[in-house]
C-alpha cells in the first residue's frame, strides 16, 4: 500500500505565497499600472513626461505594494488569512469597478470649486456598493477562497488586454516625454543696451485698481518714477490667447481669421518685427511660445522652479497617482483626495525645491533682475511675460509659499499681486542702479483684468497699464484717458518715432476728455464660430458705457490638408480652420462639440487611394445618467463608421474612407451624436452646452 507524503511546510508556505501574491496583485496593479496608464493615455497633453518616464517608479511602487499587501496573507493564521484575502479581493474588484465604470464627471480639476452636492446620488450608490462588496467578502470568505486566485487573475488579464490595446493604438508620445529644457536661459537674454532699451513687462491677470491700491498701500509712488498709470485702460478679450496677439498687432480680434491664425500672425508680424528690422536686439522671455517670430534670443520661462527632468517626472508621477486615486475611490473620499486642489499625494511628497508656477516665475524674475548687464551698443527690446498674479493663488501675505492652493478670494489675489509688485520694484531699482532707468521706455501692463471687478463689466475688463517714456521723471501720475491694450504697439512705435501708421494710438495722444470708442471681443455662447463684441463709450466704471453689438461669424479659410499630417485642435493647434458647425468654444488642446451634429471640412488633393482616418477624442460619460455615447460618422451622405463608447477616457478611433469620397477635392465629415446632452439637463453640473465628444487631434493616412 502506497502512502502519499504530506506536503512540507515549505510547499505549504509557497502555495500560500502564490495565492496571496496573485490576489494582492489585483488592487495594486489596477491602481498603479492599469489605472495610471488609462488616465495618462486619455490626457497625454497634460504631462511633459512620457508614461515611459514614469513607468519605473510605478513598477517599483507596484512591487512594494504587492509584497506589503500579500505579507499578512502569507504569515497569518488560516482563519485570519481567509478573511483578509477575501477583503483584498473585494478591494481589487471595487477599484476596478469604481475607476473603470463609476469615475464620474467632475469637470476640469484646475483649482476651481467642485459642486459636490450635485453628486449626492452617486455618493449613496458608492456607499451601498462598497459596503455590499466588503461585507459580502467577509461573510462568504470560505466560499470566495476557492475562486479568489483565478478571479483575481481573470480581472488582471482583462485589464491587461485593455492596456495592450491602448499601447498598440498609441503614438510614440505615450512613452517619450517632451520635458522642456530646464537649463539656464541664454546669457545674452540679460544683455541690455548701454543707452537705448525698451522694457515690456506683462503681468498676467493684473487688475488696474488692485495695482493702484497696492502702490498706495506700500507707498511706491516714487519707486514708479516717471510712470503714468492709465486707470481707464480697457482689456481687449478675457483670454491670454486673444490678448497677446492684440498687444502685438495693435488691433482687436474681429473674427476675420481663425483665432489660432490670429495668434501666429502676431507672433510673426507684430510690432517687435518692426523693431527687429530697425536694428533692435529682440529678447523674448515668454509664457506662451513665440519662437516662430523674429527674435535674437527666446526663452520660455519654466513652470516649475529649479526642476530637472527627474524632478518634473517625480512631480508628474505624484499628480498622476493623485488623479488616479481620485477616480478609484468612492465619492465621499474624493473631496479628501482633491483637498481643494491640494492633492494628498503631492502634498506629502512635495520637494521644496520644486515650487509651483507662480514661484517659478518670481524666481526667474529675481534672477533676471540680478543678471542684467549693459553691454550692447545697439538698441534692445526686452519682452517679459510673467504668470503672477494669475490663479491658483499660493502666496501668503508675507510673500511666502502657502504650501497649498488658497481660496479664490480678493485677499489671496492681493497677496499674489503684492508679491509680484515688490519684485517689479526690485527690478526697477536695479535698472536705476545700473544707470539704465532714465533713458528706458518701460511698459508694465497685464493681458486682461483679474475678475474682481464690478458685476456690470464684461469679465476681466480692468486691465493694468502703466508707461514710463524716456527721460520722464516725478512721482507716478494717473490718467483717465480712454485707452486700450490694443494701443500698446502704437505707443511703443510712436515714442520710438519708428512707424506712426501702426494700428491703435499712443496712449499719450489720448485726452482724458476724449469721446473714444473701444472694443472688446469674446467667444459668444457655445459656438467657437461666433464672436461676441462689446463697444465701450465712456468710463469703464460706468455701467452705461457698455453696449453689446451683434455677434459675428468667424471667417475660416481652410488650407489644403496633406495626408500624414497630425492636426491638433484647440487654441494652441492649427486645426480650428477645419472645424465646421457644431463645436464649442475651443480650449487650449481640445474642442467639445455642442449639439447633436458636428462637422469637419478638409480640403485635399484627391489621393487616388483609400484613406484611414484617425480621431483622438474623449466621450462625455456621466455615471448612471449618461453611460454611453454613440457616434455615427458620415463622409458626405455615406456612413463610414459607428462607435459606441462607454468609458470616459481618451481613445483613438479609426475609420476607412474610400478613395471615391475624396475626388471632389474636399472631405466633408459629419458626426451624428444622438446621446449628446448637457450637464444641466442631466443634473450633474451647470454647463448647458450639449456635449458628446471632445476632439483633440485628427490625421489621415
Amino acid at each position: 500500500m502506497t502512502q502519499t507524503a504530506a506536503p512540507s511546510n515549505h510547499q505549504h508556505l509557497a502555495r500560500k505565497a502564490i495565492t496571496a501574491t496573485g490576489i494582492a496583485a489585483l488592487p495594486v496593479l489596477t491602481f498603479f499600472l492599469f489605472g495610471t496608464l488609462t488616465l495618462y493615455a486619455g490626457n497625454p497633453a497634460e504631462f511633459a513626461s512620457g508614461f515611459g518616464d514614469l513607468l519605473p517608479a510605478l513598477v517599483l511602487l507596484s512591487v512594494i505594494g504587492i509584497l506589503a499587501l500579500a505579507a499578512p496573507g502569507v504569515f497569518s493564521s488560516d482563519a485570519i488569512r481567509q478573511r483578509y484575502l477575501s477583503l483584498v479581493l473585494g478591494l481589487g474588484v471595487l477599484l476596478w469597478i469604481q475607476g473603470g465604470f463609476l469615475a464620474g464627471d467632475y469637470g476640469v480639476l484646475d483649482g476651481r470649486g467642485i459642486e459636490w452636492q450635485a453628486f449626492d446620488g452617486i455618493a449613496w450608490a458608492d456607499i451601498v456598493l462598497w459596503m455590499t462588496v466588503l461585507v459580502g467578502a467577509l461573510l462568504f470568505h470560505k466560499q470566495l477562497m476557492g475562486i479568489a486566485l483565478p478571479a483575481s487573475l481573470i480581472l488582471i488579464v482583462i485589464q491587461l488586454v485593455g492596456a495592450v490595446q491602448l499601447v498598440v493604438g498609441a503614438e510614440e508620445r505615450l512613452w517619450r516625454g517632451e520635458i522642456p529644457a530646464m537649463d539656464d536661459p541664454p546669457e545674452e537674454l540679460f544683455h541690455y543696451s548701454r543707452e537705448h532699451n525698451i522694457v515690456h513687462l506683462v503681468l498676467d491677470n493684473f487688475q488696474t485698481d488692485i495695482f493702484e491700491e497696492l502702490v498706495e498701500e506700500l507707498d511706491l509712488e516714487r519707486q514708479f518714477d516717471g510712470f503714468t498709470l492709465f486707470r481707464d485702460a480697457a482689456a481687449v478679450a478675457p483670454y491670454t490667447s486673444m490678448a497677446i496677439p492684440s498687444i502685438f498687432h495693435g488691433r482687436v480680434y474681429e473674427g476675420d481669421e481663425p483665432a489660432d491664425a490670429f495668434f501666429r500672425s502676431a507672433v510673426e508680424d507684430g510690432f517687435h518685427a518692426r523693431l527687429h528690422d530697425e536694428g533692435f536686439r529682440v529678447n523674448l522671455s515668454v509664457l506662451e511660445p513665440m519662437a516662430e517670430g523674429p527674435h535674437d534670443y527666446h526663452y520660455r520661462i519654466p513652470s516649475l522652479h529649479a526642476a530637472s527632468p527627474t524632478e518634473v517626472a517625480r512631480a508628474e508621477a505624484a499628480l498622476l497617482l493623485d488623479v488616479t486615486l481620485f477616480r478609484h475611490v468612492p465619492h465621499l473620499a474624493r473631496n479628501w483626495v482633491y483637498n481643494d486642489h491640494n492633492w494628498r499625494i503631492q502634498q506629502s511628497t512635495i520637494d521644496t525645491a520644486v515650487l509651483p508656477i507662480s514661484f517659478a516665475h518670481k524666481h526667474f524674475f529675481s534672477d533676471y533682475t540680478h543678471r542684467i548687464e549693459p553691454v550692447l551698443n545697439q538698441p534692445a527690446y526686452h519682452f517679459i511675460h510673467l504668470w503672477p498674479p494669475h490663479p491658483p493663488y499660493v502666496t501668503t501675505a508675507t510673500g511666502e509659499y502657502a504650501g497649498k492652493v488658497l481660496p479664490n478670494t480678493r485677499e489671496n489675489y492681493l497677496n499674489e499681486a503684492r508679491a509680484i509688485v515688490q519684485h517689479t520694484v526690485d527690478f526697477l531699482e536695479q535698472l536705476k542702479e545700473l544707470g539704465l532707468y532714465d533713458d528706458a521706455l518701460i511698459l508694465i501692463h497685464s493681458d486682461h483684468g483679474g475678475a474682481f471687478e464690478p458685476e456690470f463689466t464684461p469679465t476681466r475688463m480692468l486691465s493694468l497699464m502703466a508707461v514710463k517714456p524716456r527721460d520722464a521723471s516725478g512721482a507716478m501720475q494717473a490718467s483717465k484717458a480712454p485707452v486700450s491694450l490694443s494701443d500698446v504697439a502704437a505707443t511703443i512705435l510712436a515714442l520710438e518715432e519708428i512707424d506712426l501708421a501702426w494700428p491703435g494710438r499712443s496712449v499719450f495722444e489720448v485726452s482724458e476728455q476724449e469721446d473714444r470708442s473701444r472694443h472688446y471681443s469674446f467667444w459668444h455662447g457655445d459656438d467657437n464660430r461666433t464672436l461676441g463684441r462689446v463697444v465701450i463709450d465712456g468710463s469703464l466704471h460706468d455701467p452705461d458705457s457698455y453696449a453689446h453689438t451683434d455677434s459675428i461669424e468667424v471667417r475660416a479659410e481652410r488650407s489644403p490638408y496633406t495626408p500624414g499630417e497630425t492636426i491638433e485642435v484647440g487654441l494652441r493647434g492649427t486645426g480650428s480652420m477645419y472645424l465646421g458647425r457644431g463645436w464649442s468654444t475651443p480650449e487650449p488642446t481640445i474642442v467639445w462639440n455642442n449639439g447633436h451634429e458636428a462637422s469637419l471640412h478638409l480640403p485635399l488633393e484627391p489621393p487616388g487611394t483609400d484613406l484611414e482616418l484617425s480621431l483622438w477624442l474623449t466621450p462625455a460619460i456621466h455615471e448612471e445618467v449618461q453611460e454611453r455615447q454613440r457616434i455615427l460618422l458620415y463622409a458626405g451622405d455615406i456612413r463610414i463608421a459607428h462607435w459606441e463608447l462607454t468609458e470616459q477616457r481618451g481613445k483613438r478611433l479609426r475609420a476607412s474612407i474610400p478613395a471615391e469620397l475624396t475626388q471632389s477635392g474636399q472631405l466633408d465629415l459629419r458626426f451624428e451624436l444622438p446621446d449628446a446632452a448637457s450637464q444641466h439637463s442631466l443634473g450633474v453640473g451647470s454647463d448647458r452646452r450639449v456635449h458628446a465628444i471632445a476632439l483633440s487631434r485628427l490625421r489621415l493616412d
